[in-house]
């Protein structure tokens, strides 16, 4: 998994707390978006999931977590072009994974912080 830390260090100025508070927030976030995209691919609501993958392009852009932020990006495109992607629970699970490993990352980067 390839993750840049240089936007989350530019955000928190190298801040411990605020790098602890935005994980923080991001952990609380995931249960919370996967959850609305679970519910919405259900529902077979694609235009919300196009929503739903919009406001979380910019949670993950904080995080550096770039090949997410371009298929978040690439789903929301997609889903208004009337394209409905294949497999979004795949998808979804993928993008789970995915940000949780990307937590215990951030937590040890944070860790070796001063």
């Amino acid at each position: 998994m390839d993750i840049d830390f240089s936007y989350f260090n530019e955000v928190t100025f190298g801040d411990k707390m605020l790098m602890l508070e935005l994980i923080d927030i991001f952990e609380k976030q995931i249960p919370e978006i996967v959850n609305d995209l679970k519910n919405a691919l259900n529902e077979k609501n694609y235009k919300k999931i196009a929503s739903i993958a919009h406001k979380a392009k910019s949670s993950v852009a904080v995080f550096g977590m770039k090949k997410w932020e371009k298929a978040l990006k690439d789903l929301q495109i997609s889903i208004e072009k009337g394209e409905i992607p294949e497999n979004l629970d795949t998808f979804i699970l993928e993008f789970q994974k995915e940000a949780y490993e990307t937590i215990k990352i951030y937590k040890e980067y944070v860790d070796k912080q001063n």
